[in-house]
C-alpha cells in the first residue's frame, strides 16, 4: 500500500511535469516552422525550451520534424522508494507531444476594418480606416460584418464580430465615414486599457485587434470584397472628426485561435496548437 501511495504517486507527478515540458517545447518548436517567424531551427528551439522547463540530467529527449509537425518525446527514469521491497527498483516515464503551426486561416472576434494586402512591418503605424479623401467612392475601410448600419458596425468595433471568417470569404464594405460609431467604438476599447503602451505587456488587452486583409478595397458603394488573410494591430487612436475620422494601429505579429493554412500568404496572424 505504501508503494502504491508513494511510488505510483511519484510516477504520475513526474509524468505530469514531463508532459508540461514537452508540450512547451513542441509548441515553441512548431512556431519556428513558419519561415517569417523563425529565429532558429525547430530542433534547437525545442531543446532550449525543454532545458528552461525542467529537463533533468539523464533525460532522453528526441525531436522529430515531419511535414510541418514537430513531435517532442522525453523519457525519464524514476527511482522508487518503497517498491524495491517487491523487486521493483525503478521505471521509465515516457511522454510525447506533437504540435503544428501555420498562417491563420479563420478568425472570430474580427474588428470591422479592412486593410488592403501589403507587406506589414512590426511596430509601424498603419491606417486601419481612412478619413475624408482617403477612401474609394464612398468606402473608407469599414466592413459590414453580419449586417449593415451604424449600430452593427459600432458593436463589432467594441466587441468583435461573433461569426467565423475565413480566407477566401467575401464580406461587404460599409459605406460612409461612420465618424460617430467609429469614434465611440474605438474609444470604448481604449478605455478598457487606458495605461496600455506598445509593445504590449498584456496580450489580452482589448487594444489588440485582428482585422481582415482584403484583396482590394477599390470598389464603388456597398460591394463584396475578398479576405486574403488576417493581421493583428495594436489600436492607437481614432483621430479627426466628421468626414475626416480615421483609425490607426501598430502592426504586431501574434498567435490567434483558429484554423491554420500551410499555403496562405502570411500577414502576421498565425496559430500554434497541440495535436496530441
Amino acid at each position: 500500500m505504501g508503494a502504491l501511495v508513494v511510488d505510483i504517486g511519484l510516477f504520475f507527478v513526474t509524468k505530469t511535469r514531463l508532459q508540461t515540458m514537452v508540450d512547451a517545447a513542441a509548441l515553441a518548436a512548431a512556431r519556428e516552422t513558419i519561415p517569417q517567424l523563425a529565429t532558429t531551427d525547430p530542433v534547437t528551439e525545442a531543446q532550449q525550451v525543454a532545458a528552461e522547463n525542467g529537463e533533468a540530467a539523464g533525460d532522453q529527449l528526441a525531436v522529430n520534424v515531419t511535414n510541418g509537425q514537430v513531435t517532442v518525446t522525453a523519457v525519464r527514469r524514476v527511482g522508487f522508494f518503497l517498491a524495491p521491497v517487491m523487486g521493483i527498483m525503478q521505471s521509465n516515464v515516457r511522454v510525447s507531444a506533437t504540435a503544428t503551426a501555420g498562417v491563420l486561416a479563420s478568425a472570430t472576434g474580427v474588428v470591422p476594418f479592412g486593410v488592403e494586402k501589403q507587406t506589414f512591418s512590426y511596430g509601424v503605424t498603419y491606417v486601419l480606416k481612412a478619413g475624408g479623401g482617403g477612401g474609394t467612392t464612398g468606402n473608407y475601410g469599414g466592413l459590414a460584418l453580419g449586417g449593415k448600419g451604424a449600430n452593427v458596425y459600432e458593436y463589432n468595433i467594441e466587441n468583435g464580430y461573433g461569426g467565423v471568417l475565413r480566407i477566401g470569404d467575401y464580406v461587404n464594405t460599409q459605406t460612409g465615414n461612420m465618424s460617430g460609431p467609429t469614434s465611440s467604438g474605438v474609444t470604448s476599447r481604449l478605455d478598457q486599457d487606458p495605461a496600455g503602451s506598445f509593445p504590449p505587456q498584456n496580450f489580452e488587452s482589448p487594444r489588440i485587434i485582428v482585422v481582415p486583409v482584403i484583396d482590394s478595397l477599390d470598389v464603388q458603394g456597398t460591394k463584396p470584397v475578398q479576405i486574403v488573410g488576417f493581421a493583428n494591430f495594436y489600436l492607437e487612436s481614432a483621430g479627426g472628426s466628421g468626414n475626416d475620422s480615421y483609425v490607426t494601429g501598430k502592426f504586431i505579429e501574434l498567435p490567434q485561435a483558429g484554423e491554420i493554412s500551410s499555403s496562405a500568404a502570411f500577414y502576421g496572424a498565425y496559430n500554434v496548437k497541440l495535436l496530441q
